[in-house]
């Protein structure tokens, strides 16, 4: 029973992320006439949605029904996608942008959640973050493939496309076993925010994480937003960044697939941000074709820490408050997605994108260094 929950799980997570307009959004906005600091303010708005509703969002998921919140999450996600579509100026496509921020915040904990309490044995998390992987990125990649090609010739074409997985994701929702996904009466009566904060503030390396979490993706949500911006400036057509798209996520599947044969992944979390960092700096430095290998090539990095963090991170957490937990982690990306959206929509008045990297890139290895100094000297 339960190990139905994860098939279809699994398959969600494919619908999900099989989204045609996604190889090309930042394209779309373009030619709607929003400007390059201007759409990277939806990255602020997004955030700055998350950080209100997020935590709330996933106290409401570990006390009550994951799959109403799952499906009235998706829901949203229909509607902000109509949105998109008939968006005639630029303040439709910022309620269009709201609506699929309290999406993202009512969806985020969920999945790996379910799958955490679906599993027989806890030992298998990894690997069954790996195997999500492969679905959410096999949809991926075909519709990076398939809305690239798509894009050639209208981008608009990509939101219609991409209604009809999220209909049927409405369905597969549906099919769940509800019953494992209501929280018990004793778990209604908790305290699910004092008792997460807790175990936050108990484990030194939850906070380290978090920290390192917030600021490193906040700006890798920068570069996916902006890349394709900064391919279309070197002559690279929608078709072929929708292509170099796929393969960053097939990228992201090997990423996953190393971390989950990997015993000791702590080593991982002092590691890869430096090498996310770096990237990003490298992106800005060539500013020409072979940049592009960085961009696929930070995905594998990400995707190794990604995998290492959720995996630590859920041998830490208990049932009480896993999403909860999550939720707090996602507030943290949030308050520095806010800060750091600024930024950059800020210096690209200014700068390049190329430029706006190469700033981004050394803000990150420097404030990676000086938390992971700080962390060492705690524990001594």
């Amino acid at each position: 029973m339960f190990k139905r929950n994860i098939i279809l799980i699994y398959i969600y997570g494919f619908l999900t992320n099989f989204l045609l307009y996604r190889s090309c959004d930042t394209l779309y906005y373009l030619e709607k006439g929003v400007s390059s600091s201007d759409y990277l303010l939806f990255i602020v708005i997004s955030y700055f949605v998350s950080l209100i509703i997020q935590v709330p969002s996933g106290i409401l998921a570990d006390k009550y029904n994951k799959k109403k919140i799952l499906f009235f999450s998706q829901f949203l996600l229909l509607l902000s996608i109509i949105l998109f579509i008939i968006a005639d100026s630029y303040w439709l496509l910022v309620i269009a942008i709201i609506i699929q921020a309290f999406q993202s915040a009512f969806a985020a904990g969920i999945i790996n959640a379910i799958i955490h309490q679906s599993l027989d044995d806890k030992k298998n998390f990894s690997k069954a973050l790996f195997y999500k992987s492969i679905f959410i990125y096999s949809g991926y990649i075909m519709a990076m493939l398939l809305g690239g090609y798509v894009g050639n010739f209208s981008l608009v074409a990509m939101y219609y496309m991409s209604l009809i997985p999220i209909i049927i994701n409405l369905f597969i929702i549906g099919l769940l076993d509800g019953k494992m996904l209501v929280a018990s009466e004793v778990n209604k009566k908790k305290e699910i925010l004092s008792d997460a904060l807790t175990v936050i503030k108990s484990n030194k390396i939850i906070i380290n994480m978090f920290l390192i979490a917030g600021f490193n993706f906040a700006i890798l949500t920068i570069v996916a937003e902006s890349h394709p911006e900064y391919s279309a400036r070197l002559g690279v057509s929608p078709f072929v960044i929708g292509i170099y798209t796929a393969i960053m996520c097939l990228f992201d599947i090997i990423g996953e697939y190393f971390c989950s044969k990997e015993k000791h992944k702590k080593k991982n979390l002092l590691i890869l941000p430096f090498c996310m960092g770096l990237s990003v700096l490298i992106i800005g430095l060539l500013n020409n074709i072979y940049g592009i290998i960085f961009i696929v090539l930070i995905q594998f990095f990400f995707a190794m820490y990604s995998n290492s963090m959720y995996t630590v991170l859920h041998q830490l957490v208990s049932d009480k408050s896993r999403v909860t937990v999550e939720s707090i982690l996602s507030l943290v990306i949030s308050g520095f997605g806010i800060l750091l959206g600024f930024f950059a929509s800020f210096i690209t008045k200014f700068l390049t994108i190329s430029n706006t990297y190469i700033v981004l890139g050394i803000f990150s290895i420097i404030y990676t260094l000086i938390v992971f100094m700080g962390f060492y000297q705690r524990k001594s």
